[in-house]
């Protein structure tokens, strides 16, 4: 906030579309809320525009932060979700007979994996019920990725040493030794 007596350098509606990009995180939503007349059809790149202002930068690093201080989140907590998904193991949801376990015998550590969970009943000519849930879960691949980017597993340029003409004689090496292959297994 700007001392007393001092003018924001940010406009009513700037201001309004930092608080709903911080909450959103995105520019065509942040501008569509802060300009509820607007009525064009370039929200997306007016939100752009804005993104390019440093002083809408640093109003939204504040806004995050203080967000992110109310709601006790840091870098730890979000790194503790993603090592639950990453290395979940789906058997705990089951009990020993296979059958998925009510969520409030679910551990802690494995309820955090669960996207959503969808119950229907089906019932057979014979009048018998039968409850099928469909258990959506957060993607393990997605966590193991964040993490090891975290960690600067991956390396972000792979260079393997060889030129384009030498790619080239590789992928034509590989075409003449499958292309015999499949003219045997037309045969």
């Amino acid at each position: 906030m700007p001392a007393k007596g001092h003018r924001s350098p940010l406009s009513p509606a700037d201001l309004r579309y930092c608080q709903h990009y911080a909450v959103s995180l995105v520019q065509k939503t942040a501008y569509l809320a802060a300009n509820p007349n607007y009525r064009g059809k370039n929200a997306d790149k007016l939100g752009n525009a804005l993104m390019r202002r440093q002083v809408i930068k640093d109003e939204i690093k504040r806004l995050v932060a203080a967000g992110c201080r109310r709601n006790e989140i840091d870098a730890d907590l979000v790194l503790q979700e993603l090592r639950k998904i990453a290395t979940s193991d789906l058997r705990a949801l089951f009990d020993e007979h296979g059958h998925l376990k009510s969520l409030s015998d679910v551990d802690d550590e494995m309820a955090v994996v669960v996207n959503s969970i969808e119950t229907r009943s089906e019932v057979d000519d014979n009048g018998k019920v039968t409850h099928v849930s469909k258990v959506r879960i957060w993607d393990k691949l997605k966590a193991l990725e964040l993490l090891g980017k975290h960690l600067a597993l991956f390396a972000a340029d792979v260079n393997v040493g060889a030129s384009p003409e030498d790619i080239r004689q590789w992928r034509q090496e590989g075409r003449d030794r499958v292309a015999p292959k499949k003219s045997r297994a037309k045969r």
